[in-house]
């Protein structure tokens, strides 16, 4: 097994477009414990920091205050919404519950809940003869099913017992 020298695994880290043989390198590293720890050592190193300038040093402070600064707006804008947000809330389901009472009202005057209430044993009773009659259907489908494949391998073996008479 060839091993690949620490530059060549450095060129490989930098991800530098000389290297040419990118893909057999990749697979070694799944084969290689020494190379991995070679490669690894590397990408932990100082001397590895490509990124090392890119971000300014006060950057996490910054965005830490401005979290800080976001949470305490939301709070106060939480503050002040739901006081405001609570009353509509009330008067909505208020008004929901008004025209719920107001439906039921109407539809006890005009009987339909007498009219639901005695049709609901004949619409069950419906409900349990199209049942039967489904089961009667597929068990008398299912028995066909079987007497015809039961005739069809009858007549295979006659016919097999035949053609072995015959050979006899």
């Amino acid at each position: 097994m060839k091993h690949y020298s620490y530059e060549e695994w450095k060129l490989y880290a930098e991800a530098a477009e000389e290297v040419e043989q990118i893909a057999e390198m990749e697979a070694h590293l799944y084969q290689c414990d020494e190379c991995m720890a070679c490669y690894l050592s590397i990408i932990e190193s100082s001397e590895y920091m490509p990124l090392e300038g890119l971000i300014p040093e006060g950057f996490t402070d910054d965005v830490m205050r401005l979290i800080a600064d976001e949470e305490e707006s939301q709070k106060k804008d939480d503050e002040l919404q739901p006081r405001r947000g609570k009353k509509i809330g009330k008067q909505q389901i208020l008004k929901y519950y008004t025209i719920a009472a107001s439906i039921t009202i109407i539809l006890f005057h005009y009987g339909i809940f007498d009219l639901i209430g005695e049709s609901m044993p004949k619409v069950a009773e419906g409900i349990a003869n199209s049942t039967q009659r489904v089961e009667i259907v597929v068990n008398n489908r299912w028995s066909e099913r079987f007497n015809s494949t039961f005739q069809f391998l009858n007549m295979i073996k006659k016919n097999r017992r035949s053609d072995l008479n015959e050979k006899k």
